[in-house]
């Protein structure tokens, strides 16, 4: 929490009469979402303008607002008038980022770093006070919004760090000032936009560079691009991974029935045993990089352990739900080459009594990896029952699939233009007809594409 004073001083103004007594409780930047006490940031891009809603934000009870256009309808001490309000959020999140002694850690890699900040956050919260990135919130708006929920009672904030340029994460950093930064992996998210592997390595690793002398920087010990990106940093390094090696291991092992699973935990001499409801080996590099973590910033290991207990999966990331005899293994949230065959392999080792399905849609922003990134998740998806793919580009997953020995019976292709998002929710609703007369007691349905497919919608309607 934070008074109307603290955001017209960020921004280097005087703050008016009365202001320090006003408290906000919050950031939004969605007038359509609750603003009762907030602060309401009016951002101005090119699919929509903000400002055109502030009064209908103060309508709704916003406390105060950060604005390119003031609304006459409103007081005019209770806006803050920008040039940018992006650079205004920013320019604010840095400034209460100082509004207690929080300890800052940034987590970033090409995946894994949402289930790595739940589980780092869950860890953290049974020693003290904990707020983390909401969702994905990963980006140059998400960053300062997850540092404006930092206050004088908060003990640990995590923020997540996304990006699709070299340069981006150093931005964050500028901003979130991390005490601390964990880099899951370096892979091939937005390979496209990155040009290359290396680009991608140079990304990731800004965070560790932005890390001073007396923090620490928690890497993977599996990946190859660890080393390099450890001597680009001055700060104690901590070590984490599912092979044996320094730092902290993590052994996984799914229980029967897509019940969850179960993450022994090794430190030196020190183990534990976690079970969460949540499959997948990501989460044996998650808890172990949360582990590793919290014991460098002196957090007893017993207690991490403890608070992990309390993990629960970020939405669509291999979340395991129920469609009456069925079981749906929802990782719709998003798509590469690593995670989509990390996510057929979790599927193709999977115990089940019936059909192993899978609903594959395009991997966006591979640029001249797009044709040998489809193709090389086909050959990976041979193992199948039944494949389906939905989009464009998926239709090579299918070629790929069949080529590597799925029948071509088995594989069926619905045709979407991404542009049109009509086409994409026909799509969606032709394969939920599919399955309403299709699907049987003890299959299991992958689904997984995109963000920008909105395939969630397909395994929200079959659970």
């Amino acid at each position: 929490m934070f008074t109307v004073a603290d955001a017209f001083i960020a921004l280097g103004r005087n703050p008016p009469e009365g202001a320090q007594d006003v408290d906000v409780n919050g950031v939004q930047i969605d007038s359509r979402l609750e603003l009762t006490g907030r602060l309401f940031v009016a951002i101005r891009t090119e699919s929509g303008d903000g400002n055109r809603y502030v009064a209908d934000a103060f309508a709704g009870g916003a406390a105060a607002a950060i604005v390119q256009e003031p609304s006459p309808e409103w007081p005019s001490d209770r806006q803050v008038v920008v040039e940018d309000s992006v650079a205004a959020l920013g320019k604010l999140g840095s400034h209460l980022r100082h509004a207690g002694a929080a300890t800052v850690i940034g987590v970033t890699g090409s995946n894994g770093k949402t289930t790595t900040k739940e589980a780092l956050a869950a860890a953290l919260s049974a020693a003290g006070t904990t707020v983390r990135s909401a969702r994905s919130f990963n980006n140059e708006l998400g960053v300062p919004i997850t540092l404006s929920e930092i206050d004088s009672t908060t003990e640990f904030a995590v923020v997540e760090m996304g990006a699709q340029i070299v340069g981006e994460i150093a931005e964050y950093c500028a901003i979130a000032e991390p005490d601390a930064g964990i880099i899951c992996n370096v892979g091939r998210a937005h390979v496209g936009l990155f040009g290359s592997a290396e680009n991608v390595a140079e990304a990731k690793g800004e965070l560790a560079e932005s890390i001073r002398p007396n923090g620490i920087v928690v890497l993977n010990r599996d990946d190859p691009w660890s080393r390099s990106i450890r001597g680009r940093t001055g700060a104690r390094i901590v070590w984490f991974g599912q092979s044996e090696g320094e730092g902290v291991s993590a052994r996984y092992s799914a229980l029967d029935g897509l019940r969850g699973c179960r993450v022994e935990v090794l430190s030196g001499a020190k183990s534990g045993t976690i079970e969460v409801p949540a499959i997948g080996r990501h989460l044996a590099n998650g808890f172990a990089a949360a582990l590793a973590c919290g014991e460098a910033l002196g957090v007893d290991f017993d207690t991490l352990v403890d608070g992990l207990g309390a993990f629960t999966p970020a939405p669509h990331r291999m979340d395991v739900r129920r469609a009456g005899g069925a079981t749906i293994l929802d990782d719709s949230y998003n798509a590469n080459l690593n995670s989509m065959q990390y996510a057929l392999s979790e599927l193709a080792n999977a115990a089940v009594e019936g059909r192993k399905i899978a609903v594959l849609g395009d991997m966006l922003e591979l640029g001249e990896f797009t044709e040998t990134d489809h193709r090389a998740v086909g050959s990976s998806a041979a193992f199948l029952d039944q494949l389906i793919t939905i989009g464009d580009k998926s239709r090579m997953i299918g070629e790929a699939a069949v080529l590597s020995g799925l029948d071509s019976r088995r594989v069926h292709h619905y045709q979407s233009d991404l542009a049109d998002p009509v086409t994409i929710l026909e799509s969606i609703r032709a394969i939920a007809n599919h399955f309403d007369t299709e699907l049987r007691d003890g299959d299991v349905v992958l689904t997984k594409g995109s963000n920008g497919l909105g395939l969630y919608r397909l395994a929200d309607s079959l659970s």
